[in-house]
C-alpha cells in the first residue's frame, strides 16, 4: 500500500515525524487520496511546522510510486483539534485529482470534502435527487456544497444552481468543476450558508428548492432559524450523524413533514451511515 511505502521512505530520510510531548515539529499526517476513476493518487504531508528536513527529497520519491501525481504540505499548529490546518501547498506535480460520478467530472484538492466511497456514493446520490424530485422552472440551493457534486449531477434538471461552501479551495474546484462538465447554469459562493441564503433572498433568488449534506455537527441553529424563515418547498438533507440529524429534524419539524429517511451504508463495518431526508413544506404554513 502506498501508506506503507511512505512510512519506509519517511524512515529512510530521516524527515522528522511530529512529536508533541517534545514540543518537535515534523509530519503528523499522511493524507493519501485515490480516485476510483482515474487511480490517480494525491498524497499531502501535514506538517506541524513548515520547514522541514528532507520534506522535497522525500516529496520526490513519493512522486516515483506508483500512480502518485501531486505531493501537498498541509501546515498545522499543535492546538488544533481538527486534521488538516488552514496553509496547503503543493510541492510537486499535478493541481488536483479527477473523480467521475454519474457521468460527470470533479476535479479535487486535497482539502476539498468528497465521498469516501465513491460506489456507494452513487446510490447516496440517486436516491438523494430521487427525493428532491427537481422540475426545470426551479433554483437549487446546494448548501455545503463542497465540490459542487450534487449541485452539477442536478442542473440540467433545473433552472438554476447555486452552491454554498466555507472553503476557498471547495469552490474553486466546483467552479473548474462547472467548466469540465461544460454546465452554464450554475454558480459557487464562498461563505456560511446562514449568512448567504438571506443574501440570495433579498436579491431576489427564489430558493424553492434546498438541499443539504452539512459536517458532523449538523446545521447552525442559526441556519434552521433561516430555513423556517424562507422555507423552501423542496428540502433534502443528508446527514453523516444520526444524533446531530435528530436534533435538527425536531427543531424544523415547526414547519416541515418528515417524509422518508434512507439510510445509505457508506461505511460499511463501522457503527457510522449516512441517512437522507425528505422534508415536505407543511401547507398550512
Amino acid at each position: 500500500k502506498t501508506e506503507r511505502k511512505i512510512k519506509v521512505l519517511i524512515e529512510k530520510l530521516h524527515v522528522t515525524v511530529a512529536n508533541y510531548r517534545r514540543h518537535l515539529p515534523g509530519i503528523k499526517t499522511v493524507f493519501v487520496r485515490q480516485s476510483e476513476a482515474t487511480k490517480e493518487i494525491q498524497v499531502t504531508l501535514i506538517t506541524i511546522g513548515h520547514k522541514i528536513k528532507n520534506l522535497i527529497p522525500l516529496a520526490k520519491e513519493i512522486m516515483k510510486l506508483d500512480h502518485v501525481v501531486s505531493v501537498y504540505q498541509n501546515e498545522t499548529e499543535w492546538q488544533n483539534p481538527q486534521v488538516w490546518g488552514n496553509k496547503t501547498e503543493k510541492l510537486l506535480g499535478k493541481n488536483q485529482i479527477t473523480e467521475e460520478i454519474l457521468g460527470k467530472k470533479f476535479a479535487l484538492s486535497p482539502r476539498a470534502f468528497f465521498q469516501l466511497n465513491p460506489v456507494q456514493t452513487i446510490n447516496l446520490y440517486s436516491e438523494a435527487l430521487k427525493y428532491l424530485d427537481l422540475t426545470p422552472d426551479q433554483t437549487l440551493i446546494d448548501a455545503y456544497s463542497g465540490v459542487g457534486t450534487l449541485g452539477i449531477l442536478a442542473a440540467d434538471r433545473v433552472k438554476q444552481v447555486v452552491g454554498i461552501e466555507t472553503i476557498p479551495e471547495a469552490v474553486k474546484d466546483a467552479q473548474h468543476n462547472v467548466e469540465l462538465n461544460h454546465i452554464k447554469n450554475a454558480d459557487y459562493i464562498q461563505g456560511s450558508v446562514e449568512k448567504v441564503l438571506p443574501e440570495l433572498q433579498n436579491s431576489g433568488v427564489a430558493i424553492n428548492a434546498l438541499i443539504v449534506d452539512p459536517p458532523r455537527t449538523g446545521l447552525a441553529k442559526s441556519l434552521i432559524k433561516t430555513l423556517l424563515r424562507v422555507k423552501p418547498e423542496t428540502f433534502v438533507y443528508i446527514s453523516c450523524n444520526p444524533s446531530t440529524l435528530a436534533q435538527d429534524l425536531v427543531l424544523l419539524s415547526e414547519a416541515y413533514d418528515v417524509r422518508v429517511i434512507q439510510n445509505v451504508d457508506m461505511l460499511p463495518q463501522t457503527p457510522r451511515c449516512e441517512a437522507i431526508a425528505k422534508l415536505v413544506l407543511r401547507k398550512d404554513r
